[in-house]
C-alpha cells in the first residue's frame, strides 16, 4: 500500500488528531489536506502525482501577434523594441511585455544582442 493511501485510511478513521496524523507521516497540514480533498473528489486516482507543468505559457503569444510585431519592424526598420511595444501597446486587447518584443524580435533576426563595452582602467 502506498504511502499516500495509507495517510488516507488513517485520516478517514478519525481516531486521533488530523495535526498529529500529519506529523506522523511527516507531512505538513497543507499536504494532509490536499491529499484528503484529492481523494474524497476522485478516489485513488486522485492521489497520484499531479504535472506541475502550468496549464499555459506566459511566454507563448498567439500567432496573429507574433505577425503583427513583424509587419511593424518589416514597415519601420529603424525603429527598436521599445517604440514597437509602445505603439502596440495602444490597441492592443492583450498588452505584451517589452521583453516578449525583444525576444520574437531577436528570434526573427530583426535584433541583434549588443555588444557590452569594456571600461578602460585608470
Amino acid at each position: 500500500m502506498d504511502l499516500k493511501e495509507e495517510f488516507v485510511i488513517q485520516a478517514r478513521k478519525e481516531t486521533i488528531s488530523f495535526s498529529a496524523i500529519c506529523s506522523e507521516y511527516g507531512i505538513s497540514r497543507k499536504t494532509g489536506c490536499k491529499w484528503l480533498s484529492r481523494f474524497t473528489e476522485d478516489g485513488l486516482t486522485g492521489l497520484e502525482d499531479h504535472s506541475t507543468r502550468p496549464k499555459t505559457s506566459p511566454d507563448h503569444l498567439n500567432e496573429d501577434t507574433v505577425c503583427r510585431l513583424i509587419r511593424i519592424k518589416q514597415d519601420h526598420i529603424y525603429w527598436d523594441p521599445k517604440k514597437i511595444h509602445a505603439i502596440c501597446l495602444g490597441g492592443a486587447t492583450e498588452p505584451n511585455s517589452l521583453s516578449s518584443v525583444k525576444r520574437i524580435l531577436a528570434k526573427s533576426g530583426y535584433t541583434e544582442k549588443r555588444k557590452r563595452r569594456r571600461r578602460s582602467k585608470m
